[in-house]
């Protein structure tokens, strides 16, 4: 693939290896130093138009609209994000039935490959807050 840098590998995997969504922010701190912030961002920039990870953006009380990125190879991601304190809980266990999908393409022919859920709220320990 033309253009795929050491740094651009580097991002990937770090998507790759986490469990949860990640931001540029988030990236460019757990490798500090080996790249700078512009550098990630440029990464996920690339990474996303070769459709090898997905991002989507979520608001935070403490930090506003933050984009988060996560590995393509995925078939599905199903998670509840924090609003206050942006800690992400992945639900392992697929909620989303054949009978729901099929529901689903049939009333709007369109073939589902692959499905991210995520709900919103306040985690346990920002509702105590």
């Amino acid at each position: 693939m033309s253009g795929f840098t050491p740094k651009r590998q580097l991002v990937l995997e770090i998507i790759e290896s986490s469990d949860r969504p990640l931001s540029s922010q988030e990236i460019f701190a757990m490798r500090k130093g080996e790249i700078n912030l512009a550098t990630v961002y440029r990464s996920v920039n690339y990474l996303e138009k070769q459709n090898l990870i997905e991002g989507f953006s979520l608001f935070s009380e403490s930090k506003g609209t933050v984009r988060f990125y996560f590995r393509k190879r995925r078939p599905h991601l199903h998670f509840f994000f924090c609003g206050r304190c942006q800690s992400f809980t992945p639900f392992h266990d697929c909620i989303f039935s054949r009978q729901s999908r099929t529901e689903i393409e049939e009333k709007y022919q369109h073939k589902i490959q692959s499905h991210v859920l995520y709900f919103t709220g306040l985690c346990r320990d920002c509702q105590s807050d």
